[in-house]
């Protein structure tokens, strides 16, 4: 009896690998997420398409290799897990060997590091290859090599992050998409469960400038914070605040420069209760007393008694 064998390099690595090799076409983007359950992560997509991507998995164990190919936009929110660190390479052919592309695409490389919170958009077409593994198995290697230039704390390995860090935070390319982004990290706020905790993954990126994707007028008030209730972080948001929350000519000016200069996609109006400037002015009205704070010239009522 002859039995054929299929001596294919697919069937090799099914058989040295078993099911830690996974391929899948993916039609919802929580299922993109869903192949990598050893990190924490949530995915939306962005953009139509009935096929979100096309991925390959390979878990080792003490490594985890992810290939992607995004076939719509997708937002990927997470962190990385303890222990465990990722470098990234963006490309838009599927040869993605570092050696070849390393000196001229280095923009296209990203490094996080273990315990790292992540808000990376992912456009249609990029092909994409995840490699993780321990940080502590890299560091001791490095150090092996380079002891005096690897003798720092570990956490001292974010210092590989490149300098196109900030592009992991890409802003949102609708209103709609703006506005989905605030609702998520309320959701996130509500849930005690924020991500935006390290603000020095893209401080070097916001000092050559700002791309706010949403502007927030609101009050003064001390116990609401925009970037906080939303789950943001620095330079995600456009603030304007006023005891009142209301629009004065100076803040509507701000408004049209946010949106007219800085790009942003949509425009939110925060109210909160228990506010103590409007009590305020709602007392003086009813009991004709002026507030308090303002110059007395400005306080002068008319005839009928109005302020």
């Amino acid at each position: 009896m002859t039995v054929p064998i299929d001596a294919s390099p697919a069937a090799q690595d099914g058989a040295a690998f078993g099911n830690a090799l996974r391929a899948k076409t993916i039609e919802d983007a929580a299922a993109q997420a869903t192949m990598q359950p050893w990190v924490a992560m949530a995915c939306y997509q962005l953009s139509r398409g009935g096929q979100v991507s096309q991925m390959h998995t390979l878990d080792l164990g003490s490594q985890q290799i992810v290939q992607e190919h995004q076939f719509a936009a997708v937002q990927k929110l997470g962190s990385t897990p303890a222990d465990f660190c990722r470098i990234s390479y963006s490309t838009p052919s599927m040869a993605f060997r570092f050696s070849d592309h390393a000196a001229s695409c280095t923009e296209s490389i990203f490094f996080m590091p273990e315990r790292t919170d992540f808000d990376i958009y992912v456009p249609a077409g990029t092909q994409t290859a995840y490699i993780g593994f321990s940080e502590r198995e890299l560091l001791e290697a490095a150090r092996a090599l380079d002891p005096a230039a690897w003798a720092l704390p570990s956490r001292q390995v974010s210092q590989l992050r490149c300098a196109q860090a900030g592009e992991l935070k890409a802003a949102p390319d609708s209103p709609e998409a703006a506005l989905q982004r605030l609702m998520d990290g309320n959701a996130r706020y509500v849930d005690n469960a924020a991500i935006n905790t390290d603000h020095s993954v893209t401080r070097a990126a916001r000092a050559q400038g700002q791309q706010p994707f949403a502007a927030i007028v609101t009050c003064s008030e001390s116990r609401v914070a925009p970037e906080l209730i939303f789950d943001q972080g620095p330079g995600d948001l456009f603030v304007i605040r006023v005891a009142g929350n209301f629009i004065s000519e100076e803040g509507l000016a701000t408004l049209e420069y946010g949106v007219a200069v800085l790009g942003i996609k949509t425009i939110v109006v925060l109210g909160h209760t228990a506010c103590g400037a409007v009590e305020a002015t709602i007392a003086s009205i009813n009991d004709r007393e002026l507030p308090p704070g303002q110059p007395a010239q400005s306080r002068q009522r008319d005839p009928t008694g109005r302020l």
